[in-house]
């Protein structure tokens, strides 16, 4: 392993989240989650909306959680029932589950999630608060069969259009776990922390690079050159944010969207939370927008730029 690659893994290291705040954010999801269940069966809403199961995302699922604004995503599968089949809109189920915020809890409504804080605490420690963004995903009960998750399900459009977009992670799911059997140096997860790090280091940005960007730009590069330490870690981090060059028009997770097999079903949750729809533009910026970025990268391969340079 050479001293870059080092540096890289020591890096990510320091910047994952602890033992500490990963229980401290377990019982907060436990604690929600059960009193919203409750709640849930008790109102009367129009859909007849239920909790029908609850799993964990995001970047704790996916081992890049990092220590600075520690937060958990839960996506939470609801059941809902319709006299002509229609959706609820997105505005009305984000309008409920706002509404029936447990006692003890706050929740701030977005555009595609609730963020759940215990209410008066401001910092945990010396720590920033530590969040909950509850991600609702739906399924007409007559569809879903035995395992929601090996079926078509719905979730709010992740671009903010405020509709629903139907997809399944089957797909996602199988090519993460095939990404996860890699181990040191070679660490995808280590190497998504690192492009984190970088792009949060980046000062007042027009617009965020989100964090499936840059999943989806890492599974490219392993798409590319699959073999284990095929190429040194710094490398491959210098291919992902090279290859931000390389997307023209958009970028989208190809073959996302196809159906399941008959009898797939899937026992964990996807690497990535929202894999929507082939066709979908994730990016989520305008081109004045990306250039900026584009600029940024260019930074980071002028041949001069080091992983203390890059990262600190």
């Amino acid at each position: 392993m050479n001293g870059q690659d080092k540096e890289l893994i020591r890096v990510a290291a320091d910047l994952r989240i602890s033992k500490e705040q990963k229980k401290a954010l377990n019982v907060m999801r436990s604690e929600f989650m059960s009193k919203l269940k409750s709640a849930l069966a008790k109102s009367d809403n129009e859909y007849r909306i239920r909790l029908k199961m609850e799993y964990i995302g995001g970047s704790i699922k996916k081992g890049t959680a990092m220590r600075f604004n520690p937060d958990i995503d839960v996506v939470a599968l609801f059941e809902f029932d319709s006299e002509d089949g229609k959706l609820p809109t997105v505005t009305s189920v984000l309008k409920l589950l706002q509404s029936i915020t447990p006692d003890g809890f706050v929740s701030k409504r977005g555009v595609t999630a609730l963020t759940i804080s215990r209410k008066g605490i401001q910092k945990i420690g010396s720590k920033a608060q530590l969040t909950m963004d509850l991600v609702p995903a739906l399924c007409h009960p007559s569809k879903h069969g035995k395992s929601p998750l090996g079926k078509w399900y719905y979730q709010i459009d992740p671009r903010g259009y405020g509709n629903w977009v139907k997809f399944n992670p089957a797909i996602q799911d199988d090519i993460m776990k095939k990404l996860h059997r890699r181990t040191e140096p070679d660490d995808p997860t280590a190497l998504l922390i690192c492009l984190k790090r970088w792009r949060d280091l980046q000062k007042n940005p027009p617009a965020k690079l989100s964090s499936y960007v840059l999943e989806v730009l890492v599974w490219h590069e392993y798409n590319k050159r699959p073999k284990q330490n095929q190429v040194p870690l710094v490398k491959r981090f210098n291919n992902v944010i090279k290859s931000l060059n390389e997307v023209k028009s958009g970028l989208s997770f190809k073959n996302a969207s196809k159906p399941p097999k008959s009898k797939s079903r899937i026992k964990n949750p996807p690497f990535i939370q929202n894999p929507a729809n082939a066709n979908m533009d994730i990016l989520g910026m305008s081109s004045a927008d990306f250039n900026w970025w584009l600029k940024m990268s260019k930074k980071v391969l002028d041949g001069n730029a080091t992983v203390n340079k890059m990262l600190k």
